[in-house]
């Protein structure tokens, strides 16, 4: 029964996992570009260390990725717009 409640926490975390990351990596976006007017340098740093950190889970994070794309794809993706996606 616990192992089955941890799957089903797992899953729900996994759900959230892909939304958040692109939220997430908006807010640096808009760090790098307004406190040090998107150097490159800061550039760099923020995507070394996010390839590092997306790398920890091995295929996960890319296969989360690709179901949320083919979801917003299947639905239309209303609301959203080009850029977002």
């Amino acid at each position: 029964l616990q192992q089955q409640q941890q799957q089903q926490q797992q899953a729900k975390h996994d759900k959230e996992m892909i939304p958040k990351l692109l939220a997430f990596k908006k807010n640096l976006d808009t760090i790098i570009s307004q406190s040090f007017q998107g150097h490159s340098d800061f550039r760099k740093i923020i995507r070394n260390s996010w390839e590092n950190f997306i790398n920890q889970r091995q295929n996960k994070p890319a296969e989360l990725m690709a179901k949320f794309v083919d979801h917003q794809l299947q639905t239309g993706a209303r609301g959203t717009s080009e850029q977002e996606l």
